[in-house]
């Protein structure tokens, strides 16, 4: 039940996620309103579980509890977890209330925009008018776009978040692009530094690994191909940029016909050719695509050619090695 008196109310709370450097202008007002109705005041922090140090849960639990406290110190500051479910996010905040507060009447104060019109529990709730249009994500937004400040704390603040991040995997796609002729299949690959497939990062306006596949065979090389992409597999990508055990790049490779085109570079490559498809062009190819050029020739049925006596070498112990 949304009310207009609050008096009558021994325990006031709010619910919010603090991500900002510093408690805003809104926040104070509204704290302060609890600090001066209510007996007792609860303050439930949200949290997401697995996030933290990133672009819109930049702080963790205790960074905003110490920021709290500093200027509400009397206040029982704990967390509640999200839920995509209103009720059960409801249920459970009602749960941490009466855990901390087992008597006494309760009023939940919330912004007009804020969780109050998701809440379905059953205490009362009080729709607070904001003093100030400008929300955490604006501070956040404006934080990230300041000259960095030269200053210990700064660089070690900086230094803690990179630290405390979670480990990521980069998703990344890379394409082969093929024809079938008389003798053999060919495989149009780029030149940097050896003969590669042509790929990079996903983007988050991506709608699928696949399109991310096609955006990139297009920017990379100017040809056309099938659309309808077949996938050969995925596979860890070695990248010396990449080198941390929680920072790896993963790739899921794809392979498309060629239609028509004249095959002409674009971007990243100064030249473009077909290759072979062959277990003999494997040592011109880029170190980190050797492994996808493999899967290419094990998902196209290539068979390993057989080792004349000549190229049979035999190491230390006197055993047979293929070279």
């Amino acid at each position: 039940m949304n009310i207009k008196e609050k008096h009558e109310h021994e325990i006031g709370v709010v619910v919010g996620r603090f991500q900002t450097y510093q408690l805003t202008e809104a926040h104070h007002y509204i704290l302060e309103k609890l600090q001066s109705n209510h007996d007792r005041m609860i303050i439930c922090i949200g949290i997401t579980a697995n996030t933290f140090c990133t672009k819109r849960n930049p702080l963790g639990y205790e960074e905003r509890v110490q920021m709290i406290k500093q200027y509400y110190s009397n206040a029982l500051v704990t967390y509640l977890q999200d839920h995509p479910s209103d009720e059960i996010w409801s249920q459970n905040l009602d749960t941490v209330i009466r855990c901390h507060a087992p008597f006494g009447k309760v009023v939940i104060y919330g912004g007009r925009d804020s969780f109050i019109q998701h809440y379905k529990g059953r205490f009362d709730t009080l729709e607070v008018e904001p003093i100030t249009n400008t929300s955490a994500t604006e501070y956040r937004d404006k934080i990230g776009k300041q000259t960095p400040v030269n200053s210990t704390d700064f660089r070690k603040g900086v230094i803690y978040a990179s630290q405390n991040q979670y480990a990521k995997v980069f998703q990344t796609v890379d394409l082969a692009i093929y024809q079938k002729e008389e003798d053999g299949i060919t495989i149009l690959m780029g030149n940097r530094g050896g003969w590669r497939f042509f790929g990079g990062f996903v983007d988050p306006s991506d709608n699928s690994l696949e399109e991310a596949a096609i955006r990139e065979g297009l920017e990379e090389v100017d040809v056309d191909f099938d659309r309808n992409l077949k996938y050969i597999g995925s596979s860890y990508i070695e990248d010396f940029r990449y080198k941390r055990p929680d920072e790896i790049i993963m790739t899921a490779f794809f392979c498309a016909q060629y239609t028509f085109g004249a095959a002409t570079p674009k971007e990243e490559f100064n030249e473009v050719e077909w290759i072979d498809l062959s277990w003999d062009s494997l040592r011109i190819i880029y170190p980190n695509h050797k492994k996808l050029f493999e899967m290419l020739l094990t998902y196209f049925k290539i068979k390993k050619p057989k080792l004349s006596k000549n190229e049979i070498i035999y190491d230390e112990e006197g055993d047979e090695d293929e070279l």
